[in-house]
């Protein structure tokens, strides 16, 4: 053997020794671990979602007639506030149609009013003549029944016969003539329902007139935004055609959660939303919207999954943002306060929960109770106590009873 290669042996061979030393050494000392104490905190279950700022009112302004748009007087992207005036609309025709509707119901009213105040003494006059007419037939009826028996017994004579029956005639006719008259008052009363039912139906135009007039002022109905304007100074616009798309001034979030992930949200639950468009702001809600079915989405990586939409209800609009700038979502779906173990002090052994807590310097195999599962922190129902301290992601060297120091 050269020298050379008898130094190169000795020193893997001394290289050995060292090591073994060093672990025996490592052993008495106690195995470098590192670890956290066992304290009370909050503790919560969440959801994550990815989504997005959007206007939480949408409302498309559209032509209800065939109008002619005089000017525009917003552009798409300007803020407006309630009450501002979009457009100018030609409402000339609008206008002459009301005036006439407006003259069509004057006249109207004003036949019915005078026909209804003459009415009632009318028809009070037309009846107490049938009344008198039909007495004057009975009393007539009366006076020919005994004239007859007068003259059939020689008693009369023929000529004072023929004049009862004569008045008995007459008085049918003056009963004729009265009830047709009754008749005709009360036909009047008909005539009035029926200017009555022709008002109504006149204030039901002019209603429609005056909303339509009111609707083409064009002004906004609530402060926001103006997203697009589909028309322009001159144009003409059929019926149903759209004019403006615009937003209200207050932002939701909407976003999609895993439809696994769905049956742990309840509407009303709080939530964070945060992200990169926020900077340091942290933003709060409250989950008023979940979709009653699953939609199908490609994820980032091109995989297939089933996603469910939901809406947040924001406490405050943050500052600064627009509809479409994304977020990240946290929803709060549990929350509890209570002795709380690191999720990495915690692993399954045989079926239960264990974690190694380190008394007098030595790693004690601890079954635990666990309650609420949070996103780092698990609640510990039994098994530790406050002030305990535990060795988080135990290396596989470390066995019940094993001695352990906590890294610095």
């Amino acid at each position: 053997m050269t020298k050379r290669k008898k130094v190169i042996v000795g020193a893997v061979a001394a290289l050995v020794v060292l090591s073994a030393v060093a672990a025996i050494v490592s052993r008495q000392q106690g195995l470098a671990v590192e670890a956290a104490e066992v304290e009370e905190r909050d503790i919560v279950r969440t959801v994550l979602a990815n989504g997005h700022f959007a206007a939480a009112a949408e409302k498309e302004v559209v032509a209800r007639d065939p109008v002619v748009i005089k000017d525009v007087l917003v552009k798409a992207g300007d803020k407006i506030q309630e009450g501002q005036v979009l457009a100018v609309i030609d409402t000339a025709s609008l206008e002459t149609e009301k005036q006439a509707v407006i003259a069509e119901l004057t006249a109207i009213k004003t036949q019915e009013t005078a026909l209804a105040a003459t009415l009632p003494l009318e028809r009070a006059q037309a009846e107490s003549q049938v009344a008198a007419a039909q007495e004057s037939l009975k009393q007539a009826e009366r006076e020919a029944e005994a004239m007859n028996q007068l003259y059939e017994t020689g008693a009369a004579s023929e000529m004072e016969w023929r004049r009862a029956e004569s008045a008995f005639v007459t008085s049918q006719a003056q009963v004729q003539a009265a009830q047709a008259q009754l008749a005709q008052v009360r036909s009047q009363a008909a005539l009035i329902q029926q200017y009555r039912e022709q008002a109504q139906a006149l204030s039901s135009r002019l209603q429609v007139l005056e909303e339509k007039l009111d609707y083409y002022k064009m002004m906004a109905s609530e402060t926001g935004q103006v997203v697009e304007v589909y028309t322009e100074a001159g144009a003409m616009a059929a019926a149903g055609t759209p004019l403006f798309l615009l937003t209200s001034s207050d932002l939701v979030v909407k976003a999609e959660v895993l439809a696994q992930d769905a049956p742990e949200l309840t509407i009303g639950q709080r939530v964070v939303i945060s992200g990169e468009v926020l900077g340091e702001e942290e933003v709060t809600g409250t989950l008023t919207q979940i979709h009653p079915q699953a939609v199908e989405k490609l994820s980032e990586l091109g995989v297939l999954q089933r996603r469910v939409p939901i809406e947040i209800t924001l406490d405050k609009n943050p500052t600064d943002m627009r509809p479409g700038y994304p977020v990240e979502v946290e929803i709060i779906t549990a929350e509890t306060t209570g002795l709380a173990l690191p999720r990495e002090a915690v692993f399954t052994l045989d079926g239960d929960d264990k974690t190694f807590v380190i008394q007098n310097g030595r790693a004690v195999l601890t079954s635990v109770e666990i309650g609420l599962e949070g996103e780092d922190f698990l609640e510990v129902l039994a098994g530790v106590e406050s002030g305990d301290t535990v060795i988080l992601n135990p290396p596989k060297e470390v066995a019940d009873g094993a001695k352990v120091k906590t890294k610095n």
